[in-house]
């Protein structure tokens, strides 16, 4: 892996230290999910070292498994490559698992620091260029702050990468801002020592908080929308909200990563939007029913933010920015359908501003008398 860092971390330039950053903010938003993490936390030193906290983080398997968890994550020593993922792990972005993609970090990192803890005791180790130093070591607890935690000190080795390590200070906040409104509740830290920059980030109601800032300042004509459901193995979120101005337009995950505006996901938005405003105009007996419209009409003034959890992705490239799972569309479509139409029904003068957008205009009095 170090004689081709680029295979894994998209390229052997500067922002080399943003693809690590990336490696620990996924697996934190993942471990917030799955472990009942609270806080996650990224500091950037002067001396060009990081350190990440995922405060809360537990063990399934309880708090004696947990140095030999975080051992075989690091030193890669549990990875068997015709072995199946552990039932209930997310995938990660190269290897199995996304707290495997945690060998990365170690890898491509001159010197880790590990510790990790719970139930009043700890344990720690380090690594050099991905090689365990000693095995996990009983440590004295001294974190008062929290019961369980996971910690790591990261100095990404400047020797691998053809440029010298840039500051990557907006990407990792921008990177927040985006897990935050995907795992609402966790609070998200962000601190530069050089610069003493600070961010403090946390988004209670998800989706819904990204979308009201987005539309901040387009004039929304009402408040986001919210909506989660399940469609056979697939989880979809989704926040919209129409606006008097052009709004944010559409934004998708797939489990986590950020999908390019091509994808599966934003068709069966639009489809969705489509069966929904015909049904409603339908259901209110205009004669145009068959008149044909735009599924992109209905995009007018829209900022709508979504998510989709897919058991079994498939995307186009190995870069992951387009979800292309065949049955996405269809259901993302029918669950769009069902949430507007009923939306819809109980929002009549938003629907009054919206079925003009749909080709559709008030009844003649030839067909109210009908």
């Amino acid at each position: 892996m170090r004689r081709r860092p680029g295979l894994y971390l998209g390229g052997a330039n500067g922002f080399a230290l943003h693809s690590l950053a990336e490696v620990v903010l996924r697996s934190g938003a993942v471990a917030a999910r799955e472990r009942g993490t609270r806080e996650v936390s990224l500091r950037m030193g002067a001396d060009g070292s990081c350190t990440a906290v995922f405060d809360g983080w537990s063990c399934p398997a309880g708090v004696e498994a947990m140095p030999e968890e975080v051992e075989g994550w690091l030193s890669l020593t549990s990875y068997d490559p015709r072995g199946t993922k552990p039932e209930g792990v997310a995938r990660g972005l190269v290897l199995p698992t996304c707290y495997d993609d945690l060998a990365m970090v170690s890898v491509f990192s001159s010197s880790l620091d590990v510790r990790v803890w719970g139930q009043g005791r700890a344990w720690g180790q380090r690594f050099r260029e991905g090689i365990p130093q000693g095995g996990m070591r009983p440590e004295v607890l001294d974190v008062p702050a929290s019961d369980s935690g996971l910690r790591l000190v990261f100095t990404p080795d400047a020797s691998l990468f053809a440029e010298p390590l840039r500051d990557v200070s907006e990407e990792v906040i921008r990177r927040m801002r985006e897990l935050a409104a995907l795992v609402p509740g966790v609070l998200w830290r962000f601190h530069d020592v050089t610069s003493g920059r600070e961010e403090r980030i946390l988004r209670e109601q998800g989706l819904a908080d990204l979308c009201r800032e987005s539309t901040a300042s387009s004039g929304p004509l009402h408040e986001p929308w919210s909506f989660e459901g399940l469609s056979g193995t697939t989880r979809f979120r989704l926040a919209m909200q129409w606006c008097e101005r052009p709004g944010e337009g559409f934004a998708c995950w797939g489990n986590l990563q950020r999908c390019s505006h091509r994808d599966i996901p934003r068709e069966g938005l639009r489809r969705g939007l489509h069966e929904a405003v015909s049904a409603r105009r339908a259901a209110l007996g205009y004669r145009q029913v068959k008149l044909p419209f735009s599924k992109s009409a209905l995009a007018t003034g829209l900022t709508a933010v979504m998510e989709l959890v897919v058991p079994v992705p498939i995307w186009h490239r190995h870069t992951h920015d387009r979800l292309e799972t065949p049955e996405v569309e269809s259901a993302v479509a029918g669950l769009v359908a069902k949430w507007v139409e009923e939306a819809l029904a109980r929002s009549p003068e938003l629907e009054a501003r919206l079925l003009p957008l749909a080709a559709v205009r008030a009844p003649s009095m030839r067909a109210s008398r009908r």
